[in-house]
């Protein structure tokens, strides 16, 4: 494996360390999965996974897809599919996995996707089910971030489905657009129905209000 600490800390001892950022773990059958995250402030935070039996635990920084081109990347950030990730491997046991903002106070990145890759030929490696993700609690009086204001100064967390490299379609700030007078977010070069803007919403609202129902106005 990977020398990197956010590979074998979670081993605590047992990795030797082969040179050429190389790693050996005897005895231990990992199996790889990744957490995809909202894209939207999350670029500087850290993945804790912690081991609840022995208490040997890393920090995961995370990754991003970086299209070929600055424009296309900042095209792109704004499409609902370019999540970020923190990825991780591991043998079977008791885990936590604790989001932490870039003070180091356990946050969350508005919802969380768990994909695991598959079962390798080895025994031993961890499934669904071996970790616990953490959750801060949260206040859903207001489900919509970015939304409401006089003055806009951003398009984030507002996402949009328009991502095509051959046309210049995204979102923009639209100054004195909105209601009396107000900024609005807007889409430009939008030619399909199923084109527009929306946004994640924190799944731990939607987790506490099963069976109810919002309004929006």
């Amino acid at each position: 494996v990977s020398s990197s600490s956010h590979v074998t800390d979670i081993f605590g001892d047992l990795c030797v360390d082969l040179g050429k950022c190389m790693a050996y773990c005897p005895g231990v059958c990992l199996r790889g999965l990744y957490l995809k995250v909202e894209q939207f402030g999350t670029e500087n935070w850290m993945l804790k996974i912690k081991n609840s039996v022995n208490g040997n635990e890393m920090l995961i920084p995370p990754t991003v897809l970086v299209q070929s081109t600055a424009a296309r990347s900042k095209h792109y950030f704004s499409d609902p599919s370019a999540g970020r990730r923190f990825s991780v491997s591991l043998p079977a046991g008791i885990f936590t996995a604790e989001f932490l903002d870039e003070n180091g106070d356990p946050a969350w990145p508005t919802y969380v996707e768990e994909v695991w890759q598959k079962e390798p030929d080895c025994s031993g490696f961890a499934t669904l089910g071996d970790i616990t993700i953490l959750k801060p609690n949260v206040d859903c009086n207001e489900l919509i971030r970015n939304g409401g204001q006089d003055a806009v100064l951003t398009t984030d967390p507002w996402l949009h489905t328009m991502y095509d490299y051959w046309r210049d379609s995204d979102l923009a700030i639209g100054t004195g657009l909105g209601i009396d007078g107000s900024d609005a977010i807007v889409t430009y070069m939008r030619t399909d129905h199923w084109d527009g803007l929306g946004q994640d919403i924190d799944s731990r609202c939607l987790d506490q209000m099963k069976g109810e129902y919002y309004e929006f106005s």
